[in-house]
């Protein structure tokens, strides 16, 4: 994963997102409010689910408290059912 970059690593996300029947949106650099892809799939019976995405690409270090909580936050606004925060580091304990 080190030799992606941000945008390479969003994309590689929502590819693997969409070979799970997601339809998926980036929305590209700029102001995001937390959110790095937007994902919506409709099951048989007729239910939607809507899953906000944060991508975070860091060479080393952790991932803490604070971005699950933004994340959490954009779910709220976005109506979304689902988070996923996906990472080329890792998660901070605690």
């Amino acid at each position: 994963m080190d030799l992606l970059d941000w945008q390479q690593l969003e994309e590689a996300v929502a590819f693997l997102l969409a070979e799970e029947d997601w339809q998926t949106e980036l929305t590209g650099a700029g102001p995001d409010r937390g959110v790095d892809i937007r994902c919506e799939r409709t099951h048989e019976s007729g239910i939607t689910e809507y899953l906000v995405v944060q991508v975070k690409h860091f060479r080393g270090g952790s991932i803490g408290a604070p971005v699950v909580r933004q994340i959490l936050g954009a779910a709220l606004m976005e109506h979304a059912s689902k988070v996923l925060v996906a990472t080329s580091a890792k998660f901070a304990k605690g």
